[in-house]
């Protein structure tokens, strides 16, 4: 029996439609290249997997007001026509946050020897 354990890859996460909800624990944005991204840990339907999401703009702007930890609830709501001549468009985002319940992390002291060990 082996005592390594494996690393899970990161699932890219999009947000394909209006509508489309995405729920999980929020651990931050970085930058890749020049594409910001925010990593997740997800929950309900989502639970368990990791997740990495792409940010435009509304959303990374959203999540900036969130708190590391947080749980998140991240529903595409539009469009917004950017009037940029390429025809593209801009997602929106409804954002909503709750903390979780903080785990319980209970030191038991080990237990002194009262007799010698041999």
């Amino acid at each position: 029996m082996s005592d390594w354990q494996q690393v899970t890859e990161e699932v890219q996460y999009k947000f394909e439609n209006e509508g489309n909800t995405f729920t999980g624990i929020f651990h931050g944005t970085y930058v890749k290249g020049s594409i910001p991204q925010a990593t997740f840990t997800g929950t309900g339907d989502y639970h368990g997997e990791e997740y990495f999401i792409n940010l435009g703009r509304d959303l990374d702007k959203k999540l900036a007001k969130v708190p590391v930890d947080a749980e998140v609830k991240i529903t595409r709501t539009a469009d917004l026509d950017t009037g940029h001549e390429s025809g593209t468009y801009m997602m929106t985002f409804d954002v909503q946050w709750r903390r979780l319940p903080k785990k319980s992390s209970t030191f038991i002291r080990p237990q002194r020897q009262t007799e010698e060990p041999f």
